[in-house]
C-alpha cells in the first residue's frame, strides 16, 4: 500500500488502484476513490510529510481516516499511512528507508520495547532514539523523528484519581498505559486477565493489585476499563467480562472501532 500511495510522490508516472471496493487484484491495492479522497493522491508532492500508524492487524485502525481528514481540513501537506508490521525490526526497516516524520504504534508493538543499545550500530545510527524510548512501564505510544534519531512519547497521565478503586481488564500494552497512569495518580488499581499470571506480573511492575477473574463479581469499582481488543472490528473474541461482573459506576472501553462496542452496549443496558 505504501508504494501505491507514495509512488507518484516519488516521481512515478502512474499507480495502480481498484475501480471499486472489493475489486482489488493484488495485495495492498485500494480503490481509486480511496486514493483520491482519503490519501489525496493528486495533491501529494515531494514536500508532503509522511506519517504512519504501525501494528498488526492495522486495517481496522481509524488513525489514517482521522489524521488525513484533519490534514485536509487544516490544509496541512501531510499524509498518514497504515503500516502492517509484525515486529519492531520490521518497523525499524521502514523508518530507515522512508522519510517518515513520525509513527504512532499500536498492538503488538506497544510492549515490544526499544531496540537494545548497540543492536543497530553506532550512536550515530538512525535508531539511536529508540534505545531508551519506552518509559518505565515499558509502554510506548508515539515515536517522533528528531534529526536522524527517534524518540518516544508515552501516553499522558490520566486525570486525578487519588484513592479511587479502578479495575483494568487485560495485561498488554494498552493495559500498561492505563495501569501505570492511574497508579501514578494515586488510584488503587486492580488488574484482571484471563491468564492470571500476566495480571500478577503487570500489577507487580506497576505497584497495583491483581485480582482473579472469579472474584471480579464480588468487588465494586469506580470504573472498569477494557484494554483488550475484545469487540474490535474484525476480531471475534468473547467479552472480557460477564454481566454480573459489571459492578462499577463507569465503564470505559479502549476499543474505538466500532464506537458502540458490545461491552458498551451491555453497560448502557445496565445504566
Amino acid at each position: 500500500m505504501v508504494s501505491r500511495v507514495l509512488g507518484p510522490r516519488a516521481g512515478a508516472a502512474f499507480t495502480f488502484a481498484a475501480p471499486d471496493e472489493g475489486a482489488e487484484t493484488a495485495p495492498g491495492q485500494v480503490s481509486a476513490r480511496t486514493l483520491l479522497d482519503l490519501y489525496r493522491l493528486d495533491q501529494l508532492d515531494q514536500a508532503t510529510r509522511i506519517f504512519g500508524v504501525a501494528g498488526n492487524p492495522i486495517a481496522h485502525s481509524l488513525s489514517p481516516l482521522m489524521h488525513n481528514t484533519a490534514f485536509r481540513r487544516e490544509s496541512v501537506n501531510a499524509v498518514m499511512l497504515p503500516l502492517k508490521v509484525r515486529a519492531l525490526n520490521d518497523l525499524l526497516t521502514v523508518v530507515t528507508e522512508l522519510p517518515l516524520g513520525g509513527v504512532a504504534v499500536t498492538m503488538p508493538l506497544k510492549t515490544g520495547g526499544p531496540a537494545p543499545p548497540g543492536q543497530h550500530g553506532s550512536a550515530d545510527s538512525p535508531h539511536r532514539g529508540l534505545q531508551h524510548a519506552a518509559d518505565r512501564g515499558g509502554r510506548q505510544n508515539l515515536w517522533i523523528q528528531y534529526g536522524r534519531g527517534w524518540c518516544c512519547e508515552a501516553p499522558r497521565k490520566a486525570d486525578a484519581a487519588e484513592g479511587r478503586p479502578y479495575c483494568g481488564s487485560g495485561a498488554g500494552g494498552a493495559a500498561r498505559a492505563a495501569v501505570f497512569g492511574l497508579v501514578e495518580q494515586g488510584a488503587e488499581v486492580f488488574v484482571v486477565n484471563r491468564t492470571h499470571e500476566k495480571a500478577v506480573a503487570l500489577s507487580r511492575k506497576a505497584h497495583a493489585k491483581s485480582l482473579k477473574q472469579e472474584l471480579l463479581a464480588k468487588n465494586k469499582f469506580d470504573a472498569l476499563i477494557n484494554t483488550t481488543p475484545c469487540g474490535m472490528a474484525g476480531i471475534k473474541q468473547a467479552l472480557p467480562i460477564e454481566e454480573n461482573e459489571l459492578n462499577a459506576s463507569l465503564v470505559f472501553d479502549m476499543v474505538y472501532n466500532p464506537l458502540d462496542t458490545p461491552l458498551l452496549r451491555l453497560a448502557k443496558d445496565r445504566g
